[in-house]
């Protein structure tokens, strides 16, 4: 935006000449993340309460807590339930189980006040169990980000009305649900594991578990998972910033290859999506080029072959 390519009332406000006119910085998308489902267990099965012993196992013989990526011991793709909006998307909801407690990822978290922290999650360290991700990979809600100001060392303004739309709030309420029910299987059962059951300070006012207070719950509690995208998106509608090969509409010579393409979020993490996205992106730089320099080569050759002909 700040070249001049951008929404026309982003760039004016800004005193910034605009060149095109184009809704970059519209229909940002991210998936959602909710980690309230604390699990406690009659006893360590995972190995957090000994990190010495799981550091040693892994440096002698990659075995262990440590060989796990991210903590995750397991993922389910599965569909949220909500029966009014099946027909549109399926496996919406992503749980995550999760071989850390609290005060190994939530007390990082830049989401999560101090507060809160000493107030909800503190009293679990004394227990040992697991905790049990629920995450929106379909969200409906769209943000924005726009221009702070036409200072490029200034941060730009970034709103991602994150769960703005109220199916977004239903589908994560019914996979909070969904993960509910998992925890009373059998097996579940077996290592003793029990849902944690103080109240959130924000939703004390509801009966807990109930669905008003896992929505309450889900509104002050679940955060973006850093899976930005959408904001130069590839298409023929009215978002659309590039064309199918990646290139901006009414610029010559410039293209966006990242995760701003997408259209819409890919259900699954964005890493490996954006790395098709610059392979494919490098190759279409290449046959362009490649082509375009066929044509410059065709062009010349009837004057060539003309001159061949008259002295013949």
């Amino acid at each position: 935006m700040l070249s001049g390519i951008g929404p026309a009332e982003e760039l004016q406000k800004h005193g910034i000449a605009q060149l095109v006119n184009l809704p970059v910085g519209r229909g940002l998308q991210d998936h959602v993340v909710f980690l309230g489902l604390v699990v406690t267990t009659d006893k360590d099965y995972i190995g957090l309460s000994d990190l010495q012993k799981s550091q040693e196992l892994y440096k002698h013989n990659q075995t262990g807590l440590f060989t796990l990526p991210g903590a995750l011991e397991a993922l389910i793709f599965t569909d949220s339930g909500v029966d009014k909006y099946k027909r549109k998307v399926q496996r919406d909801i992503e749980v995550q189980l999760i071989a850390l407690f609290p005060d190994a990822n939530i007390k990082r978290s830049p989401y999560v006040s101090e507060q809160i922290y000493k107030e909800y999650y503190e009293p679990m360290l004394r227990k040992t169990g697991f905790m049990c991700g629920v995450v929106l990979v379909q969200p409906k809600s769209r943000g924005r980000v726009r221009l702070r100001s036409a200072n490029p060392y200034d941060p730009p303004l970034i709103n991602p009305r994150m769960l703005s739309k109220d199916e977004d709030q239903d589908r994560l309420v019914y996979g909070v649900e969904k993960v509910k029910k998992l925890l009373d299987t059998p097996a579940m059962k077996k290592v003793g594991a029990q849902l944690w059951n103080d109240s959130f300070p924000a939703c004390k006012k509801h009966c807990i578990w109930s669905r008003k207070y896992i929505k309450c719950f889900i509104r002050n509690a679940a955060f973006p998972s850093q899976h930005v995208c959408c904001t130069c998106a590839m298409g023929k509608h009215e978002r659309a910033v590039v064309d199918e090969r990646l290139r901006v509409y009414q610029v010559k010579n410039l293209r966006v290859i990242d995760a701003s393409v997408m259209p819409k979020i890919t259900s699954g993490g964005t890493n490996a999506p954006v790395m098709m996205i610059a392979d494919k992106g490098a190759r279409m730089i290449l046959e362009d080029a490649i082509a375009e320099e066929k044509k410059a080569h065709v062009q010349k050759v009837p004057e060539t072959g003309k001159i061949a002909n008259q002295g013949g």
